[in-house]
């Protein structure tokens, strides 16, 4: 986890964020060493008049005076800055501006469909920002910390993606001392048409299935040996099943407190740059998120 050495802490505003959030970003910012800068969120609006910007602008930073002062006596020099405009693109120009190699931001709860929703600026981040997204939610209340890494090493094409996250969820996880869950949900794209069309015994689509996840568990394996995880740090679950479903599973019965999960850029969709199964599974679980970024990641142009 000390790879992350210049952290970006987003809010909207710190009236209404939860403490644990800060902390959280705070514990980290200390133990790496860390650079910290915390940027406020405020209305476009805000802009179309000079002096309310001002006004706006001056109310937020001594809103954010606490914090700065609770980093300074953990020895953190908590820079504080005002973020106005379309804000995922004006982060984006800040993380590319001054090295940022983390976001960490925490989204209010909503009413009405869900109990919790992630919002566009979210989700641009998630799709276009450089650097990694981490998502804060207050944890599920239970005794003991879960951590789940969920990983796809037969579909990814890139196994530094896969230790990447390995090796971060392992991180955090030891120092949490938290119990680390390893997940591939892996599917066969003929099942349903070997059911369904090609007429065959039950035994032998049984047969091709046994086969398959025995593929699947090699490549598994095969990507936590490359990743350094040491036997016995971490229970392993290969499950059958569409990868988004098992997830969002998991996370709920497991009562997960963190996901790590990686993003991947769709090829030929200029801004899509989000795995379908990623972007699915972050719509829908209720746990804090780290959404890891490829090394070879390239975000598309910021007019997208």
């Amino acid at each position: 986890m000390d790879r992350f050495k210049n952290i970006l802490f987003v809010t909207r505003s710190q009236a209404v964020e939860p403490a644990e959030t800060f902390s959280r970003a705070l514990e980290l910012v200390v133990r790496n060493h860390a650079r910290l800068t915390v940027a406020s969120l405020i209305p476009e609006e805000a802009r179309w008049n000079g002096d309310l910007m001002k006004v706006v602008e001056h109310s937020r930073l001594e809103e954010l005076r606490p914090w700065h002062d609770a980093a300074a006596q953990q020895g953190v020099t908590a820079r504080l800055c005002v973020v106005a405009g379309r804000h995922w693109r004006e982060l984006i120009r800040l993380v590319e501006a001054d090295g940022h190699d983390l976001i960490m931001t925490h989204l209010l709860p909503a009413t009405g469909l869900r109990e919790w929703v992630f919002g566009s600026t979210t989700l641009h981040l998630l799709r276009k920002c450089p650097c990694e997204v981490w998502v804060l939610k207050p944890a599920p209340n239970r005794s003991e910390r879960r951590v789940l890494a969920a990983v796809d090493p037969d579909r990814t094409g890139d196994p530094d993606l896969n230790r990447k996250i390995l090796t971060l969820a392992a991180s955090l996880a030891a120092h949490d001392s938290a119990r680390l869950d390893v997940l591939h949900a892996w599917s066969f794209f003929a099942e349903d048409l070997l059911r369904n069309r090609g007429r065959l015994p039950e035994e032998e689509i049984a047969e091709i299935l046994r086969g398959q996840e025995a593929a699947h568990r090699r490549q598994l394996q095969a990507a936590i040996e490359y990743a350094g995880l040491e036997p016995g740090s971490y229970a392993l679950h290969l499950v059958h099943g569409t990868p988004h479903e098992e997830i969002v599973r998991h996370v709920r019965r497991e009562g997960i407190q963190l996901l790590v999960i990686g993003t991947v850029r769709r090829a030929r969709i200029t801004g899509l740059l989000i795995g379908s199964t990623a972007e699915t599974v972050l719509e829908q679980v209720d746990c804090s998120v780290l959404a890891v970024k490829p090394d070879a990641f390239i975000p598309p142009p910021l007019e997208d």
